[in-house]
C-alpha cells in the first residue's frame, strides 16, 4: 500500500484564503479526484505548490462531508469507488482537492505517495 506524503496546499488555494479570512468569501470543498500519475518521491512542497491538475486523473466524486475542527482544520470525508471502474485496475498515486470560492474552482491541495510504485 501507497503511504501518502502531508498535503501541500496550491498557489490557487492559498489565493482563496485571504478572501475567506477578510469575510468576502467562504471556501466550499467540491469534490476531489485520484489518479495515477507518476512523482518522483523526493517532489519538492514549492513544486506541488504549482500543480493545477492530476497527471495521471482516473476517478473524481464528490465530497461527502466537510467538518470544521478548529481554525487550522478542516475534516474532509472521501468516498471513491471502484464499481465503475471498466479499465482494469492501478494504482493511486495522487489525490487532489478541489475547492470554490463562489466564483471559481481550483485544485485546493494536492497529495502524492511518499514511495514510487
Amino acid at each position: 500500500m501507497a503511504e501518502f506524503k502531508q498535503g501541500v496546499l496550491t498557489s490557487q488555494g492559498l489565493d482563496l484564503l485571504p478572501k475567506a479570512q477578510a469575510g468576502k468569501a467562504s471556501i466550499e470543498f467540491t469534490k476531489f479526484q485520484i489518479g495515477n500519475g507518476e512523482w518522483d518521491p523526493e517532489t519538492s512542497p514549492e513544486t506541488l505548490m504549482r500543480v493545477t491538475s492530476l497527471r495521471g486523473l482516473k476517478g473524481e466524486y464528490g465530497v461527502t462531508k466537510s467538518e470544521y475542527i478548529n481554525e487550522a482544520t478542516t475534516k474532509l470525508t472521501l468516498t471513491a469507488s471502484n464499481r465503475d471502474n471498466t479499465s482494469g485496475g492501478f494504482y493511486i498515486t495522487e489525490v487532489g482537492i478541489y475547492a470554490s470560492d463562489g466564483s471559481k474552482e481550483v485544485l485546493y491541495a494536492v497529495y502524492i505517495t511518499q514511495q514510487s510504485k
